[in-house]
């Protein structure tokens, strides 16, 4: 065997087993959070920063207002009730809190303030930008562990604007959270209860399987909990969601685990491996952008129980229990029962590229809108 085949299958050897040596090594920095080996996200880089090496603070948050003083994004502490009434935070108005996942930002990601516009754009609303950054930006294993720690400066944020507002309530709140963040919403939902709803946009599935309910998201953390899956599967062949249902509605779009037009996942996965560099993560954030369609989507899409997907391929659920997808999503009507029940709705992508140019066009089946795996659970 040659040289360079040899360091290739080293490399990729050494992507899959170093996570999981530097997580039987990671000391949590809060609690022992119970996160599984087994579900360690192999073969990504990031940062190898200490703690000691972290600043003091590092949780910002920027709000948003209808009001004119608002409207360019406020930064705000816990405590600082004169910014909080300066930015013209309206307590009559619902709070939508949006926090970004691993390696992002406020500053530096698009779909963030792509989604803001969207929400300001459909109803007057007071809404939060949760920069995590800080943490974000360490190794998969050290930013998950912050999760906590960001979930409870969030709740701990939530009832300050209660203090500052004694009619403001939870029944105003809904946080909406990609990846990881929607697993420090989970958090934030559980210490302060009584949120409305929280939405997981593609819930991060990599050392959050087997963590206990506390520490991710669940059903429990909201009165409605929905969740949009699109790259749910097992960690090893790169599949960055969470696999299994754990909201009131989980959505599983295409099946929940590749999305067309996007690259292969198994392919990309190996290919970026071997470049040492983080896999391409469309599959992972279609969730984001279906999730904006749906705001302003002239028609709803359904996600229909059925036995599983392979039966819902098949067109033999069109006439069971559906549900909303989305933005709109509502637990009215859900089925009851005592363990999840998953329901499915189809959207197909097709991509033309041109040059350097790529146009991205979706269209919806004329039975099943797609591919969309949606569970319930009692409520």
């Amino acid at each position: 065997m040659g040289r360079l085949p040899l360091i290739c299958i080293l490399m990729v050897f050494w992507r899959i087993v170093e996570p999981q040596r530097l997580f039987a090594k990671r000391i949590p920095p809060i609690e022992d959070v119970g996160f599984c080996e087994c579900q360690v996200l192999p073969g990504l880089p990031g940062g190898t920063r200490s703690f000691l090496q972290l600043p003091k603070f590092g949780i910002t948050f920027t709000l948003f207002t209808p009001s004119p003083a608002g409207t360019a994004g406020v930064p705000i502490s816990v405590g600082e009730t004169r910014v909080l009434n300066e930015a013209g935070f309206n307590a009559n108005l619902p709070l939508t809190v949006i926090t970004h996942g691993w390696t992002e930002s406020t500053t530096e990601t698009d779909w963030i303030h792509d989604l803001r516009k969207a929400l300001q754009a459909k109803a007057p609303m007071n809404i939060l930008l949760v920069d995590w950054s800080n943490f974000s930006r360490l190794d998969y294993t050290t930013a998950a562990l912050h999760t906590a720690l960001v979930g409870r400066r969030l709740a701990e944020f939530l009832t300050f604007i209660q203090r500052s507002y004694p009619g403001f309530t939870g029944n105003q709140v809904h946080l909406i959270g990609f990846s990881m963040g929607a697993h420090v919403s989970g958090v934030a939902g559980h210490l302060f209860p009584g949120i409305a709803r929280i939405t997981g946009l593609d819930p991060a599935g990599p050392n959050f399987e087997c963590v206990t309910d506390s520490l991710r998201l669940d059903p429990s953390d909201a009165m409605f909990v929905d969740n949009v899956h699109t790259n749910s599967g097992c960690a090893v062949t790169g599949h960055i969601g969470y696999t299994t249902p754990h909201g009131h509605l989980d959505f599983y779009v295409n099946g929940g685990g590749e999305q067309p037009g996007c690259r292969p996942l198994i392919g990309e996965f190996i290919f970026d491996s071997l470049l040492l560099r983080w896999p391409n993560i469309c599959h992972h954030t279609r969730a984001i952008k279906h999730y904006i369609d749906s705001i302003h989507a002239g028609s709803p899409v359904y996600g229909f129980l059925c036995q599983d997907y392979k039966t819902y391929q098949t067109g033999a659920c069109q006439n069971n229990f559906r549900a909303v997808f989305g933005y709109h999503a509502s637990p009215e009507g859900l089925p009851r029962g005592g363990s999840p029940t998953p329901l499915f709705f189809n959207i197909q992508v097709w991509r033309r590229c041109r040059g350097n140019g790529c146009r991205t066009t979706e269209f919806h089946s004329p039975f099943w809108f797609g591919n969309l795996l949606l569970s319930s659970l009692a409520v």
